[in-house]
């Protein structure tokens, strides 16, 4: 039910599924995959006597007899067998603000928010950086801080392929973009400055 087809991108083979087209970077993907179609389901609870096509869709089961918790609100800290449940969960604490700050009264709709919050008072600065000791009181601001040291640039900019250490430095870089010619994908409709660049994007959808 498969084949090896050439992957354009990588020059690297890729799995095919026969049945449905999807395409797969290792066999073992593939072979988790025709389950999908087989109707295969050789996992079984030997507490109910329930059949799973996959092992962990066996083990999130399980989790049902045993009373095991996993997954944990952030706002309120209730714990859920599932990944579902807590997000059906959290929707409950939509445009709610249950936690105050002592020192300012201003709320916030998770804890944690308010715990990151309150350092503003205290000046606390937990979060340090191994390359140099520099202290931040947000782990995400510290997380900024050792791409100065790594080099890493994550935002991309879709147009012309410049990356950038933060989100708000791409947002100024847009602004460059806004009078310019740009090569129009047919397909999802981005926006290229370099045809060269919207010939790579191309293969994406082949």
């Amino acid at each position: 039910m498969s084949k090896i087809v050439p992957n354009i991108c990588k020059s690297k083979k890729v799995f095919q599924c026969d049945t449905c087209g999807k395409v797969f970077k290792w066999k073992s993907d593939l072979n988790r995959h025709l389950k999908v179609h087989t109707g295969e389901k050789p996992y079984l609870c030997k507490t109910c006597g329930m059949r799973y096509g996959y092992k962990s869709s066996l083990e999130t089961h399980v989790r049902l007899h045993t009373g095991e918790k996993l997954y944990s609100c952030e706002s309120c800290e209730k714990s859920f067998t599932t990944s579902t449940n807590l997000k059906i969960h959290e929707t409950t604490h939509m445009g709610k603000k249950s936690f105050s700050c002592k020192t300012c009264g201003r709320s916030f709709s998770q804890r944690n928010n308010l715990r990151d919050h309150e350092r503003t008072h205290t000046g606390e600065k937990p979060f340090s950086c191994k390359t140099c000791g520099r202290s931040f009181s947000l782990r995400k601001t510290l997380k900024v801080h050792e791409r100065t040291h790594t080099g890493e640039k994550p935002f991309s900019c879709k147009i012309c392929g410049e990356s950038f250490t933060r989100g708000c430095q791409l947002k100024v870089h847009m602004r460059s973009h806004k009078d310019e010619e740009l090569y129009p994908c047919t397909t999802c409709g981005e926006r290229f400055v370099i045809k060269s660049l919207l010939t790579k994007h191309l293969m994406t959808h082949t």
